[in-house]
């Protein structure tokens, strides 16, 4: 069953409905068509177009197949251009704070990421550590300069208001054009996403078929830059840190990954 990246290594982070580039500003596309009642609706803040740094609280609200340990499970997330990102949230039935600040990284608890890298069944699934790896910043997987033909690729549908938490929001249904969606093998995928007065989502779904996902926006914010503490353990987490040397950052999301697979081919038989 197909669904969407949910990554964070390398050179590249996403997020379901969240796209993480380079700079948070070239994400804010203005998704348009002649079905949209206004003409190009843009699905996110215009302040966002002059800030290099976001930060939100995001919950599952409804998902198929949905682990028990993740059911009214939310995560923190930090990003500030070109390469820092701070995650809290619920891995594996742990809650983990994995964070990146330029080529250091560090996780919490670190009792817990040591135990990932030395499982001695899994790390015959992983790669040996590539002691010349290094970190590059966070891009998208098109050029920059590619990103305003993104509105012609997806059509858009007003389909009126919405209140939430007593919040008005703004309804818009997202799909692929028909023939680039078979092409690239999204053929039957819909998303669906509530927008704030301020243009910042509360709400985002997409589904096929056979499975789908439902997030939860509670806080959306965007700002030039991040406080430096942002980056550094909290009181509670400095005196369980485990720090991770570049070569070692893949190896340890591979192992989540490892651990994850297993369980998913579990509950889909």
């Amino acid at each position: 069953m197909q669904q969407p990246p949910v990554t964070a290594g390398g050179d590249i982070l996403f997020l379901p409905g969240v796209p993480c580039t380079r700079h948070p500003r070239a994400s804010v596309a203005a998704l348009g068509s002649k079905g949209a009642a206004r003409g190009p609706t843009r699905l996110l803040s215009p302040d966002a177009t002059s800030k290099n740094a976001l930060s939100m609280s995001v919950r599952i609200e409804q998902m198929t197949d949905l682990p028990a340990e993740l059911a009214g499970a939310h995560a923190d997330i930090s990003i500030e251009a070109p390469n820092k990102l701070r995650l809290h949230g619920p891995v594996l039935g742990e809650t983990l704070t994995i964070v990146r600040n330029g080529d250091k990284v560090w996780v919490h608890p670190g009792a817990v990421a040591k135990a990932l890298l030395e499982a001695k069944g899994d790390n015959k699934k992983l790669p040996p550590a590539d002691k010349k790896h290094k970190l590059g910043d966070f891009t998208l997987p098109i050029p920059s300069k590619e990103l305003n033909l993104l509105p012609i690729l997806f059509v858009v549908k007003d389909v009126g208001s919405e209140s939430l938490d007593g919040e008005m929001c703004r309804v818009l249904d997202l799909s692929l054009m028909q023939e680039i969606a078979k092409s690239a093998g999204f053929d039957g995928w819909v998303g669906r996403v509530w927008a704030r007065e301020d243009y910042t989502p509360a709400r985002f779904t997409i589904s096929r078929p056979d499975w789908n996902i439902v997030l939860r926006f509670d806080r959306v914010a965007f700002s030039k830059t991040l406080p430096a503490s942002t980056w550094e353990p909290t009181t509670e987490e400095a005196g369980d840190v485990l720090e991770l040397e570049p070569k070692d950052y893949s190896r340890f999301l591979r192992a989540i990954s490892a651990k994850r697979a297993p369980a998913e081919g579990t509950r889909s038989r």
